[in-house]
């Protein structure tokens, strides 16, 4: 699946998993297996409950056979 960063700034392909993770107090990130240092995060949510209803998005998408999508920007 190709994704387009939350920022706009890349495409990238997902190709591996993907996970929220916490990064710093407030802000839950979505990253994916491999990043390079300078694609560190897909996007960025204030809380896990958002992180995770973006990766529940993604899977459906994936599951309906769907090849693209575009990282929300809240």
């Amino acid at each position: 699946m190709k994704i387009l960063m939350q920022d706009g700034s890349a495409i990238v392909t997902i190709r591996r998993d993907c996970w929220a993770v916490l990064n710093g107090k407030d802000n839950y990130s979505i990253i994916r297996n491999g990043s390079d240092e300078f694609l560190p995060y897909l996007g960025s949510y204030p809380t896990e409950e958002r992180a995770r209803e973006v990766l529940n998005e993604i899977f459906q998408l994936i599951s309906d056979g769907k090849s693209t999508y575009e990282m929300p920007l809240k």
